[in-house]
Order: structure tokens, then sequence, then C-alpha cells
């Protein structure tokens, strides 16, 4: 049943919440165009990429209102405020480059990092704020958020771009919880231990995400 319920989180968010640009694979360079047989397949293997997000999570983000993923052939960023695609109006977007995606993933990752911060902060709301400014969309995730700003003080970043700011901090550490957990909990212990028993929690996620996301 866990796993039933997996597959239909992981399939709702394909189809509901990762687009494609307009001539996707046409507007990237050709060696990553090659590397793909349809269009679809750039959306597996974003999600291929998520997998080790824990299920209540994957729900959320699948099902919350705001936040989308567009792959682009663009570079990767993250737009707080309202964007068009294919006539509709997207909120909380984060743009993934393709060829990031395929080569520098830690990139890619780190813009998915800027979403969820953003979803777990307000749920997405423009103005509202985000989780690694010491905010959550409950007290559970107030708690976590507070903690942010001050692991990041105490310096232990994992590279140059998590040392920029807390909102770079929480992105990098995420991009390289997913990447290669066992070096981010070499560099900064106490961030790899905050994001197990919160992002990448399966209860924790379950018991505190709003319950429409289950």
């Amino acid at each position: 049943m866990a796993d039933h319920h997996r597959a239909e989180a992981f399939q709702r968010l394909k189809l509901s919440k990762i687009h494609i640009t307009p001539r996707l694979l046409e507007r990237c360079p050709r060696r990553i165009a090659q590397q793909f047989d349809s269009l679809w397949a750039p959306v597996e293997e974003l999600a291929q990429r998520l997998h080790s997000l824990p299920t209540g999570l994957v729900q959320f983000l699948a099902y919350t209102p705001r936040g989308h993923i567009v792959l682009t052939p663009e570079v990767s960023n993250y737009e707080v405020g309202p964007q068009s695609l294919r006539g509709r109006e997207l909120e909380a977007v984060a743009f993934i480059s393709l060829t990031e995606l395929v080569e520098e993933p830690l990139q890619a990752l780190h813009v998915v990092g800027h979403l969820l911060d953003h979803l777990l902060g307000c749920q997405g709301v423009p103005q509202g704020g985000w989780l690694s400014d010491g905010q959550g969309l409950s007290p559970p995730w107030v708690e976590i958020g507070q903690q942010i700003p001050v692991l990041f003080e105490l310096g232990y970043t994992i590279d140059e771009t998590a040392a920029t700011n807390s909102r770079h901090y929480f992105a990098q550490s995420l991009a390289w919880y997913i990447q290669d957990r066992q070096r981010l909990n070499v560099a900064d212990p106490q961030i790899e231990r905050l994001l197990r028993q919160s992002l990448f929690n399966e209860n924790f996620c379950r018991r505190t995400l709003p319950s429409g996301c289950k």
C-alpha cells in the first residue's frame, strides 16, 4: 500500500506540477537532447533525481496550490511571483535547466531547494516568509525554520554557495543531501541532522503537512 501511495504521489507530481517549455529538446544543446528519446523523458529524469524525498513531502508538493517546476533550456532559477507558461499563470516556479539537470545536478537541485524553502515557509505566497528565514507554515515547521539561520551563523557550510546567506545555505544543503548525504554529514553534520529529521523524515512530513495533501 505504501508503494502504491508513493507511486501515485510521484505520478500526480509529474502530471500536475512538472512542466516543459515549448521546443525544449530543440533548444537544448545537441549533446543533451540526444540523451532523451521523448519529451516526457526529461520529466522522468527529474522525478528520479527527487526520488529520495519522502512520500508526504512529494504529496505536499503535488497537491499544494502554488509551486511548480518548469524544465527549460535556460539557466536554473527560482521565481516567486506569477509566471506565464502556455497560457497558464503559475506561482512560485522553479525553472530547471535541462542541461544542468544532466551535467550539473547540484545546481538544479539547489533551485528545487528554494522552491521547497518557500512552500514550507508560507505555501509559496509571494510576499510570505521562507523556512530559512525562520518562518514555517505551521508551528512544527516554524521550529525547524528557526534553527536554519542559527546553523548558518555557525559557519559550517559545505561550500561557497551555501556560505552566501541562509536561503542559499538551506537550498545548497538540501541539494547535497540528495546528491551526497555522507559528504554533507562530514562538512555540516547539524544541517544534515536537521534535514534528516524534518524534510526527509516520512513521519514528520505526514504529521505536519496540510491534511489535504496526504
